[in-house]
């Protein structure tokens, strides 16, 4: 995929940040994606949307380590991601042979450690934006108090207020599932 992003810069200079950002960020944009869409599918097309925009707005870009570049990076595959939601290209939250690829596991215990954890991702998805973004950063991609300030552009008193309301908010999703 590289190569044809490549193809639509021209000097070597924009090639060269190209190279630089699709090998920091496509990682961290597929989980953003897929934390938000749940559908494989649909997450590489957000990522390979976000890098079109990315080389529209190559200008904007002056340093691609910087968090001020991480931030705007993960804006844009957000907002791509919310709106291909908005838009109906999926009509539902996880398809049966979506989750078959899933949860093919060894043994029952490996089964229900992936039942849970796609259980959490399910409650996530149904957060408020804001705390679906710092439960994923959080929970999901490990990323550190301070970090997700940085990204969000949050406070530090912001960020654990937010991580102890998405943690209240599914572990009462996660009784009311048991209990069902």
């Amino acid at each position: 995929m590289l190569s044809v992003y490549l193809a639509m810069v021209g000097t070597d200079e924009e090639k060269d940040t190209i190279t630089r950002l699709y090998k920091t960020y496509k990682k961290f944009l597929f989980s953003i994606s897929m934390s938000i869409l749940n559908n494989y599918a649909d997450a590489e097309d957000a990522v390979h949307e976000t890098f079109v925009r990315i080389i529209k707005n190559l200008s904007k870009i002056k340093d691609v380590e910087s968090t001020k570049t991480k931030s705007f990076v993960a804006i844009i595959v957000r907002n791509i991601c919310y709106d291909m939601l908005r838009k109906g290209s999926r009509e539902t939250l996880f398809d049966d042979s979506d989750l078959k690829e899933y949860i093919v596991a060894d043994t029952e215990k490996e089964a229900e450690i992936r039942l849970d954890y796609e259980s959490v991702m399910n409650n996530i998805h149904h957060l408020s934006p804001l705390l679906k973004n710092i439960a994923t950063l959080y929970f999901v991609m490990q990323y550190s108090v301070s970090e997700i300030g940085e990204i969000l552009e949050l406070s530090d008193s912001a960020v654990y207020s937010g991580i102890s309301r998405a943690r209240r908010i599914l572990a009462a999703k996660k009784g009311e599932n048991r209990n069902e």
